[in-house]
């Protein structure tokens, strides 16, 4: 059951903005892709991030804020998914598809 956004450029930046926003959201700062903060393959991130944006259907403030909604909507399935990762150390469809269940039955209640 695991809800999957299509492979379009507006999902892919809502994914790309939803994890910095949420990093940020837990620690206090904001390291978004293409500011220059971390290591490793973020050249390559930049690059695809840069891609998409060219052939978004709307401004980039507006998926940013998207993303920041997904986020706070979606927070108490974020920190399931990351205690079971911290947890478990990778995480399987199943597994995923229960961590987000579980949020959602938190959320209910």
């Amino acid at each position: 059951m695991l809800h999957k956004l299509p492979a379009r450029p507006e999902g892919e930046i809502l994914i790309a903005m939803a994890g910095p926003f949420a990093e940020a959201r837990f620690t206090g700062n904001l390291f978004c892709a293409g500011a220059g903060a971390g290591a490793g393959d973020d050249d390559d991130d930049d690059e695809k991030i840069a891609n998409a944006i060219r052939l978004l259907s709307a401004p980039r403030d507006v998926f940013a804020r998207m993303a920041k909604r997904m986020v706070a909507e979606n927070w108490r399935a974020i920190e399931i998914v990351a205690e079971e990762l911290l947890s478990h150390g990778t995480l399987f469809e199943a597994m995923l598809d229960e961590a987000i269940d579980r949020a959602r039955q938190s959320k209910a209640h």
